[in-house]
């Protein structure tokens, strides 16, 4: 199946989502994007079975395509391109990047095998983009790293009467930051892991100081969600009670 595309459609969303996956694991298939085109629509996945990033956006393809590629590799070889229009010409084994003079092939994994995150979670709350990354910027830096009190290498966040608390200690310094959010349920905490984060961040960072953007984050009793700007961010959370600060 050959498909063109916009480059500039694929590079800049896989800039933010290919830091989720891992190279050097024990499931290869974890190395790969899951790329999905359905209906017009452009839906990128990428996983380490802790933390999910998804993309989708509209490509005007009408063709209906689903296949993993090489995260990296695949961002690498777009990135490289010159031209603007890229074709690719998709088999269930492999997939051959055209652009100009250039050709690559790059080998594809069976789609079936990727690991898919779920969790049905019904309250929202929206929050600024800016105000959320200003928020998780001033407190992120205090979070531990490879600390035995596991507890301590993720970020708590609290929702309470229409606001957003962020804390982070490392056990020898803590910071503490609030933000006003639109509260649509009872009061609720979690831990967030350092790399969730991390990729919050990234993503965040790329709006560009767009001060419409609104985030939507949703807590279930094991995982967390942040919907922004056509990203979806699912993770997994640190269990255990986060120290009274």
């Amino acid at each position: 199946m050959i498909i063109n595309i916009n480059r500039q459609s694929l590079v800049e969303p896989l800039k933010n989502i290919v830091g989720v996956s891992e190279q050097n694991q024990t499931m290869p298939i974890l190395g790969h994007v899951l790329m999905e085109i359905k209906d017009g629509v452009c839906f990128l996945t990428a996983t380490d079975l802790e933390v999910q990033v998804s993309y989708s956006c509209d490509i005007g393809v009408s063709e209906n395509i689903r296949i993993t590629v090489p995260a990296r590799k695949f961002t690498d070889i777009l990135r490289s391109l010159e031209a603007e229009n890229v074709t690719l010409e998709v088999t269930p084994k492999d997939i051959v990047i055209k652009s100009g003079k250039s050709k690559f092939r790059v080998s594809a994994l069976n789609p079936d095998d990727f690991p898919i995150i779920t969790d049905d979670i019904s309250d929202c709350m929206k929050i600024d983009s800016e105000a959320l990354l200003k928020l998780v910027n001033s407190t992120s830096f205090s979070m531990g790293y490879q600390d035995a009190r596991h507890f301590l290498n993720g970020l708590y966040i609290e929702f309470s009467q229409n606001n957003i608390t962020a804390v982070a200690t490392d056990g020898h310094r803590l910071a503490w930051s609030l933000r006003a959010c639109e509260l649509s349920s009872s009061e609720k905490s979690c831990i967030v892991p350092r790399k969730c984060i991390n990729e919050l961040k990234r993503i965040l960072s790329s709006f560009n100081g767009n001060n419409d953007i609104l985030t939507e984050v949703s807590v279930s009793s094991k995982n967390i969600q942040f919907c922004m700007h056509g990203y979806t961010l699912l993770s997994k959370l640190v269990e255990g009670n986060y120290p009274d600060y």
